[in-house]
């Protein structure tokens, strides 16, 4: 099991690092202002920005930062054999605006924008919400607990595939979210299937900060959790 821990605070973002054998809380930034790209389909796709190439194969799973100038962009990406999903996107400086390639219900690649402009934060409180993006994982189980509920309440049910859920709000502090691939592996009160969760997310925000979880395909029939702005 993954461990993350995110401390975010209204300007500043932190990483705290958990045991060595971790993977990084955040995709690492390349810069500050940007697109980054999730693929959330089930094989790797080549990411053009602008008419410009920017990455070949960006595996399944993966995320990729590209520093860009603020201002309208036209973000692609492509699989191997030609099928090219495109999408404008509006880059504002200091941010790095997030997209997702996804499969659709027909097997159709899709890009789609993951900003949300509409979750506004009440001061003194939190929001977070989780995407599942794992293609190849199929319906998973969600539990979480938050800064003012510290017993586990499950996120939503069935969360399947390409679930858009809304930012759920409480008090400022320590929300964690775990995911298992088994959806009969926890009921709640079961201290070894919490201990057994697949990944664990852990974000801590102070007043006004908003965060977004996403579940991604971790090889070998398992997803792993990465959080984002």
């Amino acid at each position: 099991m993954r461990t993350h821990l995110v401390l975010a605070t209204l300007a500043t973002l932190a990483g705290v690092a958990g045991c060595a054998a971790d993977s990084p809380t955040e995709s690492p930034k390349l810069t500050d202002t940007g697109v980054r790209v999730i693929n959330g389909f089930d094989a790797p796709v080549d990411v053009v920005i602008d008419g410009a190439f920017a990455r070949a194969g960006l595996g399944a799973g993966e995320l990729g930062s590209f520093g860009t100038a603020a201002g309208d962009r036209s973000v692609q990406v492509r699989l191997a054999g030609g099928t090219v999903a495109a999408l404008a996107v509006r880059v504002g400086t200091g941010h790095l605006s997030a997209v997702a390639a996804t499969r659709l219900g027909s097997g159709t690649l899709s890009l789609q924008s993951l900003d949300d402009t509409n979750a506004v934060v009440p001061a003194g409180a939190t929001k977070l919400r989780v995407l599942h993006l794992a293609s190849k994982a199929g319906e998973v189980q969600v539990w979480r607990t938050q800064p003012d509920y510290q017993t586990p309440i499950r996120w939503a049910f069935p969360f399947n595939y390409n679930a858009v859920n809304t930012y759920y709000q409480s008090s400022p502090g320590a929300w964690e979210v775990r995911v298992w691939t088994d959806t009969s592996s926890y009921r709640p009160g079961d201290a070894r299937g919490w201990a057994a969760a697949v990944d664990t997310a852990r974000v801590t925000l102070s007043g006004g900060g908003k965060k977004t979880v996403v579940i991604l395909d971790a090889g070998a029939g398992r997803v792993k959790l990465e959080v984002i702005d």
